[in-house]
């Protein structure tokens, strides 16, 4: 018996094992094996029986490590098809759909062998050499990993040494599976039950006055246990102010019994329950619930665009959808693009459905990602709630599927591989299990709104506010005549009405899409701008760590004093970033009370959270952010959102540039007047003719879609086709180049046999053309139909002259890019 092994390594196959015969009876598609892979065991995840004849000599699997699959037949499926279609390893593919941990690799453990143990018994003591030191240390009979060994002997040679020491036949190398995710236990200490209740010739009292004569730290363990009953192993050591071998004794006395018990990581519970405001719902959303549920009943695998206005109740009509799941036995899994919209969203789940949602992100702990993917495997969970991977939920019985904001470029997955979007992805797993999807938006992305035009998708309108509340009145102010107040980004128009909002106790958003103090540290005398060693672009100032960054690779620079070309003293910070606006509003009105969300003021666990709750509960006044605070936030008491500077997203390269920049616009104006008061939207801007900008003005999507498409068509851009970034790169740029036009030649001639529609731009240098260290290349090809396309290239990248070419620079293949540079 042969099967096909996906690995996790960067090998774009599968590798074909042999099932030895006591194995055969538990092997089965979406089981974990060991298997070995040139001098590693690694850990595996079995797809298909294998037909095949193979010539070469194949390797046994060495043992299987699950009972039952840890994927589903459907989602092997899906991982297949992520792996063709984004090109991706499929060992890279799966090891993403897993939990961290799940598919390890092997680290070498080294033990004394036979001959090494006789060796080091034999030997003098005398100043000892670096070998003689590790045989030592492993004497008689330790078993250690190699990397924590290396740790203890840090000296120059060590490998040297060790292989020395591995030729003389003194150790082995012993290729060992660390299962490095597993169920948390927690230990606890009870007396046993003839001691609880008290029965036996000794009572519990003569047994104590015993041990307080002889062993008085074992009676003071007695008497707790006796006071408490069951305590936590910790906790009993520390109230006993003694230590673990106190209860060692007791057990082999069968005084005490020390028992495990799992202990759920359920982040869950540090998220409050944030219960929708009840209201009847309007016809649009009646309208657009019957369709979604009808759906639902019918078992029918549907898409819908719910295209509504900003506070138009498409939550309510998602929590709608999920109760009628649960009540047909199904499951439900709900997509966000950020983890700053991870409060909010559970909250709303979790006061509709209690205890049975799971919460997925990447700032929750290994564990707390274990045991939610563990829970939603086995159906112990109703409902996920997360980010991009959240995808791969094992949830059985998948139902409903929600994309919110499915307009957002972080749904797509830039790197590691497999560089997927979720929202395709999404698409795919509700039609291999028969699922309805809601794609959610108050901006849709143009793709999806023109699936919806030509039919692919039911397209669900939900034109008004609930309980006909107005949109918020949006006024532009054109920053090249309007006057800014002195020495900030603020204009006249938004400086007063902050204050008018102050002084009503009202809360107002502030968006300003650019962390840091400054983007750029400039001498004044010679003009000299400090830039990334690594990377092609200048380096952001950060006032509160007094440092230059790097935003791509994290490179770090104390502050400057002095010119580094002149040594000029005159360092000058231009432009503007959070961290200067917020202690520029906190000087212009002292009375607020601001908090900041950026990438750098959440970085560490549970900020998102405590930033929103503090400005949820009114503590804070003004929450100044970039684009997390656009999208999404529901709070009633704010009636004024400030946009700095407009132009930050209009000015960038991209062919998306408007589209973005109306996305952007209009989700920010969408967080006021949610509550009983209306709102205002200030948005400063010099380019205040832009039609994304007036489009978002009177947030009238369709127009703006309109008048974009008709440019779009003529250069065949997306959604009239798709795009592909292959890119290259390397430390040599003339190898880079080189490399970068023998791929388009061989891509050209392997065209001129295909008959579709397809334009190439590049080779070219990136607009980083330098990132991390390394040079970029880059070619965008243009395709209508994108699965022959794919084909193509899946094909060239197995070429004999693309593998040596991949063998001196770096290929890596972006299907569906939302950055093109």
């Amino acid at each position: 018996m042969r099967v096909k092994v996906a690995v996790p390594v960067p090998a774009r196959k599968l590798f074909t094992y042999l099932v030895p015969a006591q194995l055969r009876e538990e092997i089965e598609p979406g089981k974990r094996v060991e298997v070995p892979f040139g001098s590693r065991i690694l850990t595996g995840l079995v797809l298909e029986p294998s037909s095949k004849k193979v010539e070469r000599r194949l390797k046994y699997v060495r043992r299987c490590l699950d009972y039952k699959p840890v994927l589903s037949p459907s989602l092997l499926k899906l991982g297949q098809w992520i792996s063709r279609y984004y090109l991706s390893p499929p060992g890279e593919t799966f090891k993403a759909m897993l939990p961290s941990g799940l598919l390890a690799a092997s680290e070498n453990r080294v033990a004394l062998t036979a001959q090494g143990i006789l060796a080091t018994k034999d030997l003098e003591k005398r100043e000892k050499d670096s070998g003689e030191e590790i045989l030592r240390f492993l004497y008689p009979s330790r078993q250690v990993r190699v990397s924590s060994l290396k740790k203890r002997f840090d000296f120059p040679a060590f490998n040297s040494v060790l292989a020395e020491l591995e030729s003389q036949g003194l150790v082995n190398l012993l290729p060992s599976v660390s299962t490095l995710m597993g169920a948390k236990l927690e230990r606890t200490v009870c007396l046993p039950g003839f001691l609880q209740l008290g029965r036996g010739d000794l009572t519990f009292k003569a047994l104590v006055e015993v041990f307080e004569e002889r062993a008085p730290a074992q009676a003071r363990c007695l008497k707790l246990l006796h006071q408490r009953g069951k305590l936590k192993l910790g906790e009993l050591l520390k109230l006993a102010a003694t230590d673990r071998e106190t209860i060692n004794r007791l057990v082999r006395q069968r005084l005490v019994e020390i028992e495990s018990t799992e202990v759920i990581r359920d982040p869950l519970e540090s998220y409050e329950a944030y219960p929708l405001n009840a209201s009847e719902l309007n016809s649009e959303q009646k309208s657009a619930l019957a369709e979604v549920k009808s759906a639902l009943r019918q078992g029918q695998s549907r898409t819908f665009l719910l295209f509504g206005v900003t506070g138009s109740g498409k939550t309510q009509i998602y929590i709608d959808a999920v109760k009628l799941c649960l009540k047909l036995g199904k499951s439900s899994l709900i997509l966000i693009p950020e983890i700053s919209l991870t409060p909010q969203t559970v909250g709303r789940f979790k006061a509709g459905f209690g205890e049975r949602v799971g919460v997925w992100h990447s700032r929750l702990s290994s564990g707390e990602r274990y045991d939610t993917w563990r829970r939603a495997r086995q159906g112990e969970l109703d409902v996920v709630v997360g980010v991009r991977s959240a995808i791969f939920s094992p949830l059985p019985n998948l139902g409903l599927v929600v994309i919110d904001e499915e307009h957002d470029s972080s749904y797509k997955q830039e790197s590691p591989n497999p560089k997927y979007n979720a929202r395709e992805v999404a698409l795919m797993r509700a039609k291999l299990e028969k699922a309805v999807t809601i794609l959610g938006s108050a901006t849709p992305s143009f793709e999806s709104y023109q699936n919806a035009l030509a039919g692919k998708y039911a397209l669900l309108r939900l034109s008004f506010r609930v309980e006909a509340r107005p949109l918020p009145k949006v006024e532009i102010v054109d920053m090249i005549t309007s006057p800014r107040e002195p020495g900030t980004l603020l204009g006249r128009e938004l400086f007063a009405k902050i204050k008018r909002a102050l002084s009503t106790s009202r809360q107002i958003i502030l968006l300003h899409n650019r962390r840091g103090f400054s983007p750029t540290a400039k001498c004044q005398d010679c003009g000299f701008v400090w830039r990334c060693p690594n990377c092609d672009i200048s380096l952001t100032y950060h006032r509160q760590d007094l440092k230059l960054l790097c935003h791509y690779c994290d490179f770090r620079l104390p502050a400057p004093q002095v010119c580094d070309n002149c040594e000029g003293t005159k360092i000058f910070y231009r432009g503007y970033g959070t961290q200067r606006i917020e202690g520029e509003v906190k000087r212009c009105f002292p009375e607020s009370k601001l908090v900041r969300m950026d990438f750098d003021a959440t970085r560490r666990k549970g900020a998102h959270q405590s930033i929103l709750e503090e400005f949820r509960s009114g503590r804070a006044n003004l929450l100044l952010g970039t684009q997390m605070v656009s999208k999404g936030l529901d709070f009633p008491e704010v009636v004024l959102v400030g946009v700095l500077s407009a132009d930050l997203s209009l000015d960038f390269p991209d062919f998306r540039a408007g589209e973005r920049t109306f996305q952007l616009l209009t989700q920010v104006s969408g967080r006021c007047g949610r509550g009983q008061l209306p709102g205002e939207v200030v948005v400063q801007t010099y380019h205040p003719d832009n039609a994304a900008v007036k489009a978002a003005v009177s947030q009238d999507f369709e127009s703006f879609f309109s008048q974009e498409v008709a440019t779009r068509r003529k250069l065949f851009y997306p959604p009239f086709s798709h795009l592909i970034l292959v890119r290259f790169s390397g430390k040599k740029e003339s190898e880079l180049k080189k490399g970068a036009e023998v791929f388009h030649r061989q891509l050209s001639q392997e065209l001129s046999l295909l008959a579709e529609r397809v334009r190439i731009l590049g080779p070219v240098s990136s607009l980083i053309p330098r990132l991390r260290g390394e040079y970029r290349y880059q070619i965008l090809i243009k395709v209508k139909r994108i699965l022959p396309m794919i084909e193509v290239l899946d094909q060239l990248l197995e070429s004999e002259s693309i593998r040596k070419l991949r063998r001196r620079v770096k290929v890596s293949i972006d299907v569906d890019p939302q950055e093109v540079f």
